[in-house]
């Protein structure tokens, strides 16, 4: 019985994985933000589920997204850099990551604008440029530092990469603008995502599981994980309506065995 129960929760979980990838099938989801913007030039790839973002994307109040100081030009590089030396040794060719592959460029300060609701998002920012290197730029989001002379190059060789910063931060007035600023060869932006936080349901601290959600299942069906019912915390889990909640709920189950 525990090797059936335990095989079922392994397909389970690859099911709630697939929930937890793409959920806005619920009313507790509904007001999910997730918006993605792809960097580049007019006839650049754009990544599947991103916004084309160019030097003429500026922002109107319609839009909802755009420069506020737009860049002067844009850039695609259809090939990740090779060094000369290494050529020799390398027979395939390598073909970037469609967001990372493209972006804007510009000496001056630039600042990108999106108008979301307040609250709490993830913003996740990529710069730099596989074929020229920028030094020392710093990125802020409504004022708040996101990264502070950042150098885009390997540490290993000093050849021009990308690189992306990610940081969890509150968004009030209903929009976050992005600014970029430079001391150094000037800004390169390839993408930007802007993702609601959404607390995890449930977490294991000392030795228990907690939870923060007031839903009455889903509180008894804690209380007797930790009480290790197995088969009680199941049957009150089996009956959760939001696929999310069931989701979490079956894996942490899935794990205690």
């Amino acid at each position: 019985m525990r090797q059936r129960w335990l095989r079922v929760s392994g397909i389970f979980c690859l099911v709630a994985g697939t929930l937890l990838m793409g959920l806005p099938t619920t009313a507790s989801t509904q007001e999910l933000i997730c918006r993605r913007f792809d960097c580049g030039t007019a006839n650049s790839p754009v990544k599947a589920g991103w916004i084309r973002v160019t030097p003429e994307t500026i922002y109107t109040p319609q839009r909802g997204y755009g420069w506020l100081s737009p860049p002067s030009t844009a850039f695609d590089r259809p090939e990740i850099f090779v060094p000369d030396w290494l050529k020799p040794s390398v027979r395939k060719r390598f073909v970037p990551d469609e967001m990372l592959r493209d972006g804007v460029f510009d000496r001056s300060e630039l600042t990108f604008r999106v108008d979301v609701p307040d609250g709490e998002y993830w913003l996740v920012v990529s710069v730099g440029d596989e074929q020229a290197t920028r030094r020392n730029m710093s990125i802020f989001a409504n004022g708040i530092p996101i990264a502070e002379k950042v150098t885009t190059q390997t540490s290993w060789g000093g050849y021009a990469t990308t690189r992306t910063f990610r940081k969890r931060l509150r968004v009030t007035g209903g929009k976050l603008q992005i600014t970029f600023r430079h001391e150094g060869d000037g800004n390169s932006v390839l993408g930007m995502e802007v993702i609601s936080f959404v607390p995890y349901p449930l977490r294991f601290v000392d030795g228990k599981w907690r939870t923060e959600e007031t839903d009455p299942l889903f509180c008894q069906g804690v209380a007797a994980l930790n009480r290790k019912e197995g088969q009680r915390a199941r049957k009150l889990f089996d009956r959760l309506r939001d696929p999310l909640k069931r989701a979490v709920a079956l894996t942490a189950l899935a794990n205690d065995l």
